[in-house]
């Protein structure tokens, strides 16, 4: 119980709830975007496994592409990678 009454203290930070939700919001497209390519892929083609190369080729371009992106954000920042 200790340990959810420091969390609490957390959310009488001015601009602390709002900071929360908004990030919340921010990241639903996160989650959503792979299981939206899957559904798309099949409506469109009506094949399960065309949904799922392109769900797997989703991933490995979001692994290999990581790297890079960090290496941006460290050299020019986070805003512009983050904005991209």
């Amino acid at each position: 119980m200790a340990a959810l009454r420091q969390y609490l203290g957390v959310w009488r930070i001015p601009g602390a709830p709002m900071l929360l939700i908004l990030g919340i919001i921010g990241r639903l497209g996160i989650g959503m975007t792979p299981l939206a390519l899957l559904l798309v892929v099949e409506q469109v083609t009506g094949r399960y496994a065309l949904a799922a190369v392109a769900g797997g080729f989703y991933a490995l371009c979001g692994a290999a592409l990581s790297p890079v992106a960090g290496r941006v954000a460290d050299r020019v920042g986070p805003t512009p990678v983050l904005l991209a």
